[in-house]
């Protein structure tokens, strides 16, 4: 999740894994890239530059998975050497749930809103016990905007992470083959639905991103293989991987250019595999990246992603507000070339937007977890001094 755990403490022998929240950093930017440049793809088919927006569109696709993959690591980083009773399970989902349910209610409700005053625009009128009966079926299906599914994924993926726990405990080969069988429970998650389910909303079910989650799994259990792959040097495995990923993305960046194009229609399995092979290959590629900034002599990069990170659920939550403001008052350019300044500009709005709204209200709010769920510790209110003094040491878990 785009959320921080709270305040967990690692053992001793559990340092904080830093290279998560710079990745963390990165799918945020990965989620505006995505939502900045979704009206070029479409308006500028004809244009030279539509291979540009279109493969920057694409490539930005990781964003989703790369967040489930960060729920999966940090659950089991955090919970795989914990005992799990009904009281801690107790104090589990309530800490977790609270901090995302409650900010999502609010958020619905206000985007449902949003959506009736462009009703009310277009000269229609509102009847309030649908608008009202439309609300809960919002709730239950992520649909209120387009971005909300996304909350309905993690509470699925919190709900079962205690019996993956269980099974997880119960296994002495904890290999690669997890990352195999989360694989199958997303290709045959797929087949179902396209041959007998056939529900709505595929993408807002979990098991759309089962590879993902399970490999952020087989990374928070071996971890002493996630650390070698981020800090040593592994010339021909990281040669092999790169070289996976670059094809894995032409792949996708051309189904979606025909696709867009209107050029030659792909069977729905092309996209599906395809996604789930170039999500599968950037994940490793963007730890490395992620240790690489990491490792740098220059801390300026790694700290802006980190406080990126940091900021990413309620960054996430409000980002589309902007969005809208910024496609409601800046026309779209007459020419191509002006998409360039265009996108540029809407997404720093997006992005400068939502953090100058979250920062005052997470220092001076102490309710702003209602709207924009917790605030990181960096960002809220500076605890009293008693409280500091009384806190004891510890290092705070990365959160998902």
């Amino acid at each position: 999740m785009l959320q921080k755990e709270g305040s967990l403490y690692l053992s001793n022998r559990k340092p904080v894994v830093h290279e998560m929240n710079i990745l963390r950093g990165l799918a945020m930017i990965g989620v505006l890239t995505v939502h900045s440049t979704s009206s070029a793809v479409v308006k500028l088919k004809e244009s030279s530059l539509f291979g540009l927006f279109n493969a920057l569109n694409t490539i930005a696709l990781f964003c989703v998975p790369a967040f489930v993959f960060l729920t999966g690591f940090v659950l089991f980083y955090n919970y795989s050497d914990k005992q799990l009773g009904f009281r801690e399970l107790g104090a589990f989902f309530k800490k977790r749930l609270m901090y995302i349910l409650v900010p999502y209610a609010f958020m619905s409700l206000m985007y449902l809103g949003i959506k009736q005053l462009y009703v009310i625009r277009a000269g229609g009128t509102i009847e309030p016990l649908k608008v009202l009966s439309k609300y809960f079926d919002y709730l239950l299906t992520g649909n209120a905007y387009t971005h909300l599914y996304y909350v309905i994924i993690t509470v699925q993926l919190y709900v079962v992470f205690p019996l993956l726990l269980f099974l997880v405990k119960r296994l002495r080969n904890r290999g690669i083959w997890l990352v195999v069988i989360g694989i199958g429970l997303q290709v045959g998650f797929y087949y179902a639905n396209r041959y007998w389910w056939q529900v709505d909303s595929k993408g807002s079910w979990a098991l759309s991103y089962a590879g993902p989650f399970f490999l952020g799994m087989y990374a928070a259990l071996r971890y002493d293989v996630l650390l070698q792959w981020m800090t040593r040097k592994m010339p021909i495995a990281r040669t092999v991987m790169w070289l996976a990923w670059a094809a894995s993305a032409v792949f996708l960046v051309y189904l979606w250019h025909e696709n867009r194009t209107g050029g030659h229609k792909f069977s729905s399995q092309y996209y599906e595999f395809g996604y789930e092979a170039f999500t599968l290959f950037t994940i490793p590629i963007l730890l490395q990246l992620s240790g690489w900034i990491r490792s740098s002599k220059s801390r300026f990069i790694e700290l802006r992603l980190t406080d990126l990170g940091g900021l990413s659920f309620g960054i996430y939550l409000i980002h589309p507000v902007f969005l809208l403001a910024y496609r409601e008052l800046v026309p779209l350019p007459g020419m191509p070339y002006q998409y360039v300044f265009w996108v540029a500009g809407i997404f720093a709005v997006a992005l400068i937007g939502s953090i100058a709204v979250l920062l005052p209200f997470y220092r001076w709010a102490g309710w702003s977890w209602m709207l924009f769920g917790a605030a990181p510790a960096k960002f809220g209110k500076p605890a009293p001094a008693a409280n500091q003094r009384n806190k004891g040491t510890g290092s705070t878990a990365v959160g998902s």
